[in-house]
């Protein structure tokens, strides 16, 4: 007897409460986040509590055990509120995403088309909200996003979640269909043919945004560096990707300045003079601006994360 109709069946009155909740106001929210979600989270189902201390541990050997729990607490903090935050993107307004988010560094990108460069990699991290980032078109209609993910096993939830990632015209592409997509797309772009958020405008460039902080495949592991002191093995396919595109680099900061206000900083990402001269330069100046952001505000890195298993 086969369950995967009962499975489906759930699966879909799931996403459709989600979209009901998704509707309801902040307050609510936030309220949820603060009373039920963060408590749920941390002290009745201790999710991946160990994987978090050992986690904080072994990334900052130099902090007591105070800070550490310190860093722990608001890390949980901030993961129940990114939970809401997330349902919440499934029909944010385009004027809530617009007063919410707000963008610098535009010019980097902007600079970086000019010079040539069709599609610029924005290397970011599970670092902040980045599931809001979807409203980047709403400030550059004439700069295009894509965003490359992978496609979960259970489909509704993955319709869903692409549903809420390719709302204000982002593109997804599945990881596996990366270069022969961003080939096409960027013929149509040289056609004139492609529009972004703005119907009356053709894109003259795209964003291509790379989550880049995950551990990877063992049969994908061709690089391994110090990343939070510890041997690492990291994603390389943003650089390589990059290399036969002729994309510039940018890396983006996502800054938390206040509860739902995020703050996005684009900034040129370029070898660092001690790795000048090693394989995958960008992606080693990649983590070492992430491994500054992570020292800097560690509760908003997604330490629940198995990072190291390899």
């Amino acid at each position: 007897m086969s369950f995967a109709p009962l499975k489906n069946g759930l699966s879909h009155i799931a996403a459709a409460l989600l979209s009901l909740l998704s509707r309801l106001p902040f307050a609510f929210h936030y309220a949820a986040s603060t009373y039920i979600i963060y408590p749920v989270l941390r002290y009745i189902v201790r999710y991946r509590l160990k994987v978090v201390r050992r986690n904080l541990r072994a990334s900052f050997p130099e902090r007591s055990e105070t800070e550490l729990r310190r860093i722990e607490h608001d890390f949980y903090r901030w993961l129940a509120d990114l939970i809401v935050e997330t349902i919440k993107a499934h029909t944010l307004s385009r004027r809530y995403i617009k007063e919410h988010m707000e963008w610098r560094g535009l010019d980097v990108v902007q600079q970086a088309v000019d010079e040539g460069h069709d599609i610029v990699c924005a290397y970011l991290s599970h670092f902040g909200n980045w599931e809001w980032c979807v409203g980047l078109p709403l400030q550059r209609p004439e700069i295009g996003l894509c965003q490359i993910y992978h496609p979960l096993r259970n489909k509704v939830f993955d319709q869903w979640f692409q549903r809420s990632r390719s709302r204000f015209s982002a593109v997804n592409i599945p990881m596996r269909d990366t270069l022969r997509r961003l080939v096409h797309l960027r013929r149509q772009m040289q056609e004139s043919t492609l529009i972004g958020s703005d119907p009356a405008t053709p894109l003259k460039g795209i964003v291509l945004g790379c989550i880049s902080d995950q551990v990877p495949r063992q049969e994908n592991i061709h690089l391994r560096i110090p990343f939070l002191h510890q041997d690492t093995a990291v994603f390389t396919g943003g650089e390589r990707l990059g290399e036969k595109l002729n994309m510039a680099f940018v890396y983006a900061q996502i800054s938390h300045d206040r509860r739902g206000h995020y703050t996005v900083t684009f900034e040129r990402l370029l070898p660092h003079p001690d790795d000048a001269d090693k394989d995958f330069p960008i992606t080693r100046a990649y983590f070492r601006r992430l491994e500054a952001d992570i020292q800097s505000h560690p509760h908003l890195w997604l330490w629940t994360h198995n990072r190291w298993k390899r």
